[in-house]
């Protein structure tokens, strides 16, 4: 291949000032909690089998409301109940028993730091 000109073109970058900033913080993996994982993950099987049972449905995609267990730790903690009660007001069965399991259930999950 030739080039246009018959000169030798480099490309170099002037490394300049490499002190860093105090400003810059190095990049860090985040460390996880298996334990709070499968945790989470074993309540949101729950939670989805319990709305199947309330719903009388045998798919997730049947279910007329969604609840999921990010949404409801997304609310302040006095505000779980109310969150929860909000969304299952299409049920014809009783929600009291899974409402309160739900909570308690909620309560016991290791907490993140």
């Amino acid at each position: 291949m030739s080039e246009a000109g018959g000169g030798n073109r480099r490309v170099s970058f002037d490394p300049g000032d490499q002190t860093t900033s105090p400003n810059i913080k190095p990049l860090h993996t985040q460390k996880y909690n298996r334990k709070r994982i499968q945790r989470v993950l074993d309540l949101e099987e729950w939670i989805d089998e319990q709305m199947r049972l309330l719903y009388d449905c045998k798919e997730d995609s049947d279910l007329p409301v969604d609840l999921y267990l990010d949404d409801i730790i997304g609310n302040d903690e006095d505000q779980y109940e109310s969150f929860i009660r909000s969304k299952l007001t299409r049920s014809k069965l009783s929600t009291e028993k899974f409402v309160t399991e739900l909570l308690a259930r909620i309560k016991e999950l290791p907490k993140t730091k």
